[in-house]
């Protein structure tokens, strides 16, 4: 369950999703043999009207959510933003198409459904992004000092995650700086934030410093 907790939204609902649309793919071949390569009346699997093509885009679809989620976050976040707003057209244009001659993926009601769900899913993990605040960053001037370096109260109280060294695309177990490998950057993050990439550079990886305790807003009198 904590390893699951771990798991970027976006890589998640990738890997699912991509798995889900091959096996629709690889079961619609079982359904549509003796169906035309482009056929508009297709054969059913459920309730779902497919044809030879449109089990291969499920299948390209499933493989390209599936690698994207296993590249890291950032490509999952690309990868299901860029196939649900495609679901989305064309769960759209499914409603205008299903009776015509331009519906060569044999599109019905349930399909039109189907796609225009799965628009909103992917979409949604997609553009989901947890918030993070730069504390520090020497890549255009090595004489900036980072905020954070010297402050005692920075490690004052702060047990580290159990996951002492983290990469991009990670999702964080507590609020807290974290700071880079190359010493030059740091972000502060809340709980279930995702760890940026590093501006000075890539393949870094981040430490837990501690939590910065909050300043007192001082009253005028």
């Amino acid at each position: 369950m904590n390893r699951l907790k771990e798991v970027p939204l976006a890589r998640l609902v990738g890997t699912v999703f991509g798995a889900i649309y091959v096996v629709v793919g690889l079961a619609g071949f079982l359904v549509t043999s003796g169906i035309g390569f482009a056929e508009r009346t297709g054969a059913t699997l459920i309730a779902f009207d497919v044809n030879p093509l449109h089990n291969l885009v499920h299948l390209g679809i499933g493989v390209a959510l599936i690698v994207a989620a296993k590249a890291g976050t950032s490509p999952a976040r690309v990868m299901n933003t860029v196939v649900g707003g495609t679901y989305l057209l064309v769960g759209l244009a499914g409603l205008v198409i299903m009776d015509g001659s331009l519906n060569i993926l044999a599109l019905n009601q349930a399909d039109n459904a189907l796609h225009l769900a799965s628009a909103a899913v992917l979409l949604a993990a997609g553009l989901h992004r947890a918030g993070a605040t730069s504390l520090g960053n020497s890549a255009t001037d090595d004489s900036q000092e980072d905020d954070t370096a010297d402050d005692p109260t920075i490690r004052q109280n702060a047990p580290a995650p159990s996951r002492r060294t983290l990469t991009t695309g990670d999702t964080i177990e507590r609020r807290g700086v974290y700071r880079c490998s190359c010493g030059r950057f740091a972000v502060l993050l809340e709980e279930g934030g995702t760890l940026p990439q590093c501006t000075v550079g890539s393949d870094h990886h981040f430490t837990f410093s501690g939590v910065p305790k909050r300043k007192a807003t001082a009253r005028a009198s």
